[in-house]
């Protein structure tokens, strides 16, 4: 896996509503699991769109360009919840590599 030190992930900056900071949020621990998990996913199906048999898959979700330089490099996933319900995972992109 190409997961760095996910130990020192976290977001800082200064607060717009008081002006002070830097505030610091560390990420919810559901989180760096799915994050991990969709590492895990991508280094293994070397595709995006690794939820689709492999017959169906779409040659422009394959992952070589992020290995490479340039635009397009970022996977991200957010862990949220309606009322009581089971948590949902939500895989995205930097948006940079669009079809």
């Amino acid at each position: 896996m190409r997961v760095a030190n996910v130990g020192a992930v976290r977001y800082g900056g200064r607060c717009a509503n008081c002006r002070c900071g830097p505030h610091v949020i560390e990420p919810d621990a559901r989180a760096v699991v799915a994050a991990l998990q969709l590492a895990e996913a991508l280094d293994r199906n070397e595709r995006i769109d690794f939820d689709v048999p492999v017959e169906l898959a779409d040659p422009r979700f394959h992952i070589d360009h992020v290995w490479t330089r340039g635009p397009g490099r970022m996977f991200g996933v957010a862990v949220c919840s309606r009322d009581t319900s089971m948590p949902i995972q939500i895989h995205n992109t930097d948006g940079e590599r669009c079809l």
